[in-house]
């Protein structure tokens, strides 16, 4: 008398919750545990084998879930840990040369606002660009410097040299996200470009 009753309880409160739209697919899997009446395993089987050929869903007992998110969370620990162990420093050098092609009328803005004729980028001209980038610290600071050449689009004018300088450093942790200081610096003859800014540190 009491395995009937057991299986219409068992059975009701599976269709009850897998009826729910709001609830997730994890909170709609039964434990089978929680339904084991007076006959044991015989009654769990009797269920797996009743959703299964009613509903084609496969019950997954509580203690297997919890086994698996453990084992899941362990090797994501462990790829964590050897992710930090690994060495950061490391020096990154970058060169490009970039090409610029001639135009048959075109003008600057500074003539085109004083309205003069000064015509730019009739020949093609090229810029040289090199760069390198080293974490002097690790996982502290980083520092940069560069160099590249300001081609010269107008006619009589030579090209002009640039010196570049950059660093990040690491300033504090806050809710969960490291925050960064930048400085960076662009010279050449007759110009100068300083910059300050606040990022987040890679």
């Amino acid at each position: 008398m009491l395995r009937p009753i057991a299986c219409i309880l068992a059975c009701s409160a599976f269709l009850y919750v897998a009826g729910q739209p709001g609830l997730a697919s994890a909170q709609r899997r039964v434990s089978v545990q929680s339904f084991v009446g007076p006959h044991g395993s015989s009654l769990r089987g009797d269920m797996i084998r009743s959703l299964q050929e009613e509903n084609d869903v496969v019950v997954v007992p509580s203690a297997e879930v919890d086994a698996a998110a453990e084992a899941q969370d362990e090797v994501e620990h462990e790829a964590y840990v050897r992710m930090r162990s690994l060495e950061r420093r490391y020096v990154l050098l970058s060169a490009s040369l970039l090409f610029i092609g001639s135009t048959s009328d075109g003008v600057g803005i500074d003539a085109f606002l004083e309205q003069q004729r000064r015509t730019r980028g009739r020949n093609i001209s090229f810029s040289l660009r090199l760069g390198a980038e080293a974490e002097i610290v690790p996982d502290w600071v980083k520092l940069r410097a560069g160099f590249y050449i300001e081609p010269a689009r107008q006619t009589g004018v030579a090209p002009r040299p640039h010196v570049t300088v950059g660093t990040d450093v690491r300033l504090f942790t806050l809710f969960g996200t490291t925050v960064r200081g930048t400085f960076t610096l662009d010279g050449a003859p007759r110009y100068a470009d300083v910059g300050v800014g606040v990022g987040v540190w890679h």
